[in-house]
C-alpha cells in the first residue's frame, strides 16, 4: 500500500528524497513505493501478439527508467556528480544497479573518512606525546 503521506507524480520530483538518511534506507523506502505502485498501476502489455509498434518495448523502457530517475532525482547533492555520470551512461543502468554503484561510492567515501580520522588522531597523540 502506497503511503499517504507520499505525494507521486512520476513527471515531478519525487517527494522522497534522500535527506540525511542512509542509501540503504532511501533505496528501500522507494521501493516499497515502486512495489506498491506496481501493484495499483501494473505496466500495460501489448496483446495484440507481435507488437509492431514498438509500444510494449517502450512501455518496457518507460517502466524501468521512470524509478531510476526518482532514485537519482531523490539523492542528496554530495551524488550530483554521480548521478550525471549514470545518466549518460550507454545502457543506461537499470534502479539496482545505480543504487549498488551508489552504495560502492558511499562506503569507499565511509572508509576514506575513516582513515582521515585515524591519521589524525596519531597525528594528535604524538603532538600530545611530544610536548
Amino acid at each position: 500500500m502506497v503511503p499517504c503521506c507520499i505525494n507521486y507524480n512520476a513527471k515531478q520530483k519525487p517527494s522522497l528524497s534522500q535527506g540525511n538518511t542512509s542509501m540503504v534506507e532511501y533505496f528501500s523506502r522507494l521501493r516499497e513505493v515502486w512495489v506498491a505502485l506496481d501493484v495499483l498501476m501494473p505496466t500495460p502489455q501489448c496483446t495484440c501478439g507481435g507488437c509492431t509498434y514498438g509500444a510494449s518495448k517502450a512501455t518496457a523502457d518507460q517502466a524501468i527508467f521512470t524509478p531510476l530517475i526518482q532514485f537519482l532525482m531523490g539523492l542528496s547533492d554530495t551524488f550530483g556528480h554521480l548521478r550525471d555520470q549514470l545518466l549518460v551512461m550507454d545502457p543506461i543502468p537499470t534502479d539496482n544497479n545505480a543504487y549498488s554503484m551508489i552504495l560502492t561510492v558511499e562506503k569507499q567515501k565511509e572508509i576514506h573518512m575513516e582513515r582521515i580520522n585515524n591519521v589524525d588522531n596519531v597525528a594528535m597523540q604524538v603532538k600530545v606525546k611530544g610536548k
